[in-house]
């Protein structure tokens, strides 16, 4: 069993709520870097719009282990990314990286852990 990932970018500043949802493929040091950002610097939302909840589109407010969303900030997530040497990475995660940098840097970029 390996711990899943999907991406949720904010859609507009100011507003709670993606239309896109990027699935990450499994990557210990990328995962791990991912995790730790969200742990020092997420800041939990109250509840988002997005593609996950159970009938589609709809509001979440927590993860399926019961933990709240969180989001960082693209410029924050871009940051500590920088240091993932993106060679051995997945095609999905490779993708995921060249969409993150072309992110505005003020959106936030929430966390779904599955």
């Amino acid at each position: 069993m390996s711990l899943e990932l999907a991406i949720l970018p904010q859609y507009l500043q100011g507003r709670n709520f993606s239309h896109d949802v990027i699935r990450l493929s499994f990557e210990p040091e990328l995962f791990e870097v991912i995790k730790s950002l969200v742990e020092t610097v997420g800041r939990p939302i109250k509840e988002i719009d997005c593609y996950l909840a159970e009938d589609g589109y709809g509001s979440i407010t927590e993860d399926p282990y019961g933990n709240p969303i969180k989001g960082v900030q693209a410029r924050q997530l871009k940051q500590a990314l920088d240091k993932v040497s993106s060679t051995n990475l997945p095609w999905r995660n490779k993708a995921f990286l060249a969409y993150l940098n072309e992110l505005p840097d003020d959106l936030e970029v929430w966390f779904y852990w599955s």
